[in-house]
């Protein structure tokens, strides 16, 4: 059987993108998914209602009582996964239908690689792409060379890592997202602790946007 991936849709305030993120996870030509889908903005039953509404698979809703910083909601929703990948997918985002598949296959066949990366496409609120990372994208890659792509040459033409494929289990070994007292950066320093001393997947053939 396939490997369970779990994603993970964090929710504050913004609802009006949810059914599109519920659109983009339920066409994954991926099966096995347990998709979380958690409030971090006290909306009373507004979420589950939209998620019955859009998304035809089980699914499971977790609801913080009280309003958490955004890093704490991640690391919530990373210790609620039961899955052996994890991906979070922020509510205005989407994944191309073989996301999953693709990535998974990457993480299967490289045990060195600690995350797998696909092309990021930047679009605007009617989901028109307007600009993309590079083509050319090595299939592995050292975390001191991704690092030196990333964030020094910026090769690969990323505009940030908020979304990719994990294992679970080095996600909650690491500790998470780390609590920063301001700035949104705790995405990009998860990713530096989860590659620098292994590998990183990419793929061109599937799509984050």
């Amino acid at each position: 059987m396939a490997a369970l991936v779990t994603i993970g849709v964090p929710i504050y305030k913004r609802l009006s993108f949810l059914p599109n993120v519920l659109r983009s996870v339920s066409e994954q030509d991926y099966s096995n998914l347990e998709l979380i889908v958690s409030d971090n903005g006290m909306n009373g039953g507004q979420v589950s209602t939209l998620v019955k509404e859009y998304y035809p698979r089980p699914f499971k809703i977790r609801q913080n009582a009280t309003i958490e910083t955004m890093s704490t909601h991640f690391n919530q929703i990373i210790n609620a996964a039961s899955g052996k990948y994890f991906i979070l997918l922020c509510d205005d985002d989407e994944i191309s239908s073989n996301y999953v598949s693709e990535l998974v296959s990457l993480l299967e066949q490289n045990r060195h690689a600690s995350i797998a990366l696909a092309r990021q496409e930047i679009m605007d609120e009617h989901g028109t792409v307007i600009r993309s990372s590079g083509d050319n994208l090595p299939p592995l890659i050292s975390g001191p060379d991704f690092v030196r792509a990333a964030w020094q040459t910026h090769q690969y033409k990323y505009e940030g890592f908020a979304t990719y494929l994990a294992r679970t289990d080095q996600l909650k070994t690491c500790g998470g997202y780390p609590e920063f007292c301001k700035g949104l950066s705790h995405d990009d320093a998860l990713v530096l602790k989860l590659c620098i001393d292994n590998y990183v997947a990419l793929s061109s053939q599937c799509a984050f946007r």
